[in-house]
């Protein structure tokens, strides 16, 4: 059998694991401790929090018939009130009745359960990769450990990130250097006691911070407390990213509390994440890369939109053109 080295395991990563482990001998590699990818999920007990994407939306019959199976156990529908906020005007703006998809219990559970029967190594980066004879791919970790040979490699990783893996291999004008991100910080927030509002999420306007999400009202949630998720504006985050951690944390807070009149003296927990990739402004609906001759391909969210159902359909494409191929 093929062996086939995959870097990621976020949705990218174990939806082609899950798929091509029916023709090949696959390994993941994840850098970090635990699956998600930007379908994250922080625990600080007794709060949990989303602080990736919050949710998705089903476009299309085949996201749909993926679903469809594991809704009322690894998915369920998130209904409520989203308001619309502006800073330095207290009243609600608008009010809309709507229902999005998550993971339940937590957004990371639709990358656990499709990574069940994977070989995944976790704390595990992947520092370079480095061609040798019969066309195969050694791997290195960051702590220079020997991952093996591999024939193919497939990154799923930001494309910045891939370009640097990569190196050499890949020409230097291809698309992957083209790919921009904007980035966000995400905000969380654990109160002792319960969600008292009649709405779920806010989109705000004219401010530092663009969303707020109660995560607690989420199905299979604790909601006898309450998690808030914050997200920044992009346009803010790019003029306050490399400001200290810590200051724009309290920037955020205060905003917060200027926003929904939020005590911030009495919070139970705090805690901010910078999110360097977060909103990828696409290349084309249609471009991933695959150079089965040289045994690279690579796909993700800088493919497509990088929202959770446009990534899983890239994710398919490629690992059905490439479960073809061997």
């Amino acid at each position: 059998m093929k062996k086939i080295a995959i870097i990621g395991a976020g949705l990218s990563g174990v939806t082609l694991g899950k798929k091509l482990s029916q023709k090949a001998d696959v390994c993941v590699f994840e850098k970090g401790r635990g699956l998600g990818g930007r379908m994250a999920t922080r625990y600080a007990d007794p709060f949990i929090f989303d602080h990736g994407a919050p949710y998705w939306k089903v476009e299309t019959q085949e996201f749909q018939e993926f679903l469809t199976p594991l809704m009322g156990s690894v998915v369920a529908e998130w209904k409520g009130e989203v308001i619309s906020l502006e800073k330095n005007n207290p009243e609600i703006k608008n009010t809309s009745r709507s229902s999005y998809f998550v993971a339940t219990p937590h957004m990371n559970s639709l990358c656990k359960h499709l990574a069940i029967g994977l070989n995944i190594k976790t704390q595990c980066e992947v520092r370079s990769i480095k061609s040798i004879q019969e066309k195969k791919w050694r791997l290195i970790s960051s702590s220079d450990e020997d991952l093996g040979l591999y024939d193919i490699v497939i990154s799923t990783a930001p494309a910045p990130q891939t370009l640097k893996l990569f190196g050499d291999a890949l020409p230097k004008t291809h698309e992957l250097s083209k790919a921009t991100f904007d980035s966000c910080f995400s905000l969380m927030i654990g109160i002792n006691q319960p969600w008292d509002r009649n709405w779920i999420a806010a989109n705000i306007h004219h401010s530092p911070i663009k969303w707020i999400g109660v995560n607690s009202t989420k199905p299979a949630r604790n909601h006898d407390l309450t998690c808030l998720v914050i997200h920044s504006d992009s346009q803010w985050t790019k003029a306050n990213l490399h400001r200290d951690i810590k200051e724009v944390q309290d920037i955020l807070l205060k905003e917060l509390e200027t926003l929904i009149t939020l005590d911030i003296k009495n919070l139970s927990y705090v805690s901010i994440h910078r999110w360097l990739y977060s909103i990828v402004h696409p290349l084309n609906n249609d471009r991933y890369y695959i150079d089965l001759d040289l045994g690279l391909c690579a796909v993700g969210d800088w493919c497509q939109m990088s929202d959770i159902e446009a990534v899983w359909l890239k994710a398919q494409k490629v690992a059905d053109f490439v479960g073809s191929k061997i």
